[in-house]
């Protein structure tokens, strides 16, 4: 059978793209669905998201501080839309991590009654993973995080945890300082390399046991030139066919294994 790898193992594929900057993302995206979320039996929250995952709030542009864009993920295969750098960030780390298989900003909306008022909780991504899914806050820093914050992260917590799914706080300020950063930006650069089935046939001849571990100038008789070679590892990384080690620069002698999506 010929396998595919232009979609990862096990991601859906989306029902329709909408334009993450309209007016109305969600809607164009299709019909938003709720579901009550229970616990011990009583409903405490609602749950509100499009079939496809598409954002639940538009990108507020114009005069901000905090830059805002869209993010073209390989894994989503889709434009996701950022409001901060520090989410942008995150969509880099996200790209990179061998167990994301698809991914989604601002995909859904979550709401509960509290003393007499009504809560909103709109978190900045959900990821499809091999395991849990994991829905995903953002801050730039723990020096952002205000007392409402932790509050509203508790009781949405609850309702994520109670469909089975995980709850994270990331901090781009930290993620930016890991050794890994130079090399994650490195490895989505190059993201979109155009790759074929005979070179992902190529690579994966390369290594006799799905555990074998080589170094990239290894695969240049398979790939080409080391430019070339650098350009589709880096993309099949993304792909999760292959893993590397995250050390820039990336360079000939930084190490390659095969990945999720190449030992299957």
């Amino acid at each position: 059978m010929k396998r595919d790898y232009s979609t990862p193992t096990g991601a859906s594929e989306p029902t329709e793209h909408s334009s993450p900057g309209g007016p109305s993302a969600a809607k164009a995206a299709g019909k938003v669905g709720s579901k009550e979320i229970f616990v011990a039996g009583e409903p405490i929250m609602l749950l509100e998201h499009t079939p496809d995952f598409s954002p639940m709030r538009r990108v507020v542009t114009g005069r901000r501080k905090r830059p805002t864009g869209v993010f073209f993920s390989q894994k989503a295969k889709r434009h996701l839309q950022y409001e901060s750098g520090a989410e942008r960030t995150g969509l880099l780390f996200a790209e990179f991590r061998d167990d994301v298989i698809n991914m989604a900003t601002q995909p859904v909306k979550l709401s509960w009654r509290s003393k007499g008022h009504t809560y909103w909780y709109t978190p900045d991504r959900i990821e499809f993973c091999d395991g849990p899914t994991r829905i995903i806050e953002v801050k730039f820093s723990r020096n952002d995080v205000e007392e409402a914050d932790v509050e509203r992260w508790r009781q949405a917590a609850k309702g994520f945890e109670a469909l089975g799914w995980e709850f994270r706080v990331e901090f781009a300020s930290e993620l930016k300082r890991s050794s890994r950063y130079a090399a994650v930006c490195e490895i989505v650069y190059y993201s979109c390399t155009p790759v074929s089935e005979s070179q992902i046939t190529r690579v994966l001849a390369c290594f006799d046991t799905p555990r074998r571990c080589l170094r990239l100038k290894a695969l240049e008789s398979a790939l080409g030139s080391p430019s070339q070679t650098k350009a589709i590892v880096a993309a099949l990384v993304v792909r999760r066919v292959l893993k590397i080690r995250p050390i820039s620069p990336i360079g000939p002698d930084t190490l390659v294994w095969l990945g999720k999506g190449g030992r299957s």
